[in-house]
This record gives C-alpha cells, structure tokens and sequence, in this order.
C-alpha cells in the first residue's frame, strides 16, 4: 500500500486531469466542459446547463489547469488553488459579497502577491470554484478519498 502523501498526490493527478478539459471563455459567463475537437475549435459543454455549442480559436479559450496565480512563492497552479479553497471553505460555496471575496481567498491563500492580484482576480476565481461545486466537480474526488479511508483505518490497527 502507498504512504498517505503518495494517495494525496495522486488525487491531485486526477483533479488536474479533470481540471483539463475545463475551460473559460472570454465572453461568455461560467465554466465549460470540452467534449470534442472541430477543424478550428472545440466543442464544449456548459457545465451549469448541459448546453452544447462550438467555440472557435478566435475566441480566447483558457483551460484551468493552464492558469496560474501569483504568490510570494511564484505562480501556483489553479489546481492547488482550488484545492485549497475547497479545503478552507469546507466544500461550501463561496460568498461573492463585497469585502467576502478578499477574506475568503486571503484566508485560503494566505501567500498571494497582493500587488499583482487584484480582487476582481479573487472574484473570478471564487466564481469559478462556485461554478465547479454547482457541476459536483469535486464530489469524485470526496467519493475516492471516502472509499480510501476504512482501508487506513484497518492498516493503523494492525
């Protein structure tokens, strides 16, 4: 059986893969699942509507796991950052209320520069961790660490 930080691990391998067909479209408000490749695009999903339609590469498309915020540290991936906000907000949606945005993303990234994040980043960040907690994105990846769990229990017993 592996150690514990080798289960952490690759859980976050499979957030990221999932992570990676997520994408944001300049434009257009929420998140989209890709579902399939055009001659000059994709086709995508919406994650809140089930909707399907094409979004063009004239269109500026960001897949998640390719965005990164700054910290002191340097850039951090969106993958880690929604790790830990869900982690910090309990799996609970986040407030976009006013001075809410800045002390939940504070509190979930206590190390973010604040002079080249701006709160109107948080916001869209926290919009999109709203955005994936509606979808259930993150209920898999509970689901395996649940079934993970009484295997480590019954292991710290013997």
């Amino acid at each position: 059986m592996e150690s514990n930080g080798g289960r952490c691990y690759i859980r976050n391998q499979i957030k990221q893969m999932d992570l990676s067909k997520i994408m944001a479209i300049s434009g257009k408000p929420g998140l989209y699942r890709v579902v399939g490749q055009m001659k000059n695009g994709v086709v995508v999903e919406g994650l809140d509507d089930n909707k399907r339609f094409p979004a063009y590469a004239t269109q500026q498309l960001s897949l998640l796991s390719e965005i990164s915020i700054y910290t002191e540290a340097g850039d951090t991936p969106l993958t880690e950052i929604m790790g830990k906000i869900k982690d910090s907000l309990k799996g609970a949606e986040a407030s976009l209320k006013g001075s809410d945005v800045l002390t939940q993303f504070s509190a979930a990234v206590p190390d973010y520069d604040a002079d080249r994040v701006y709160v109107s980043d948080m916001k869209k960040v926290l919009k999109w961790y709203n955005g994936l907690v509606k979808a259930n994105f993150f209920d898999a990846a509970e689901d395996q660490v649940a079934d993970e769990s009484p295997e480590d229990s019954s292991e710290e017993a013997e």
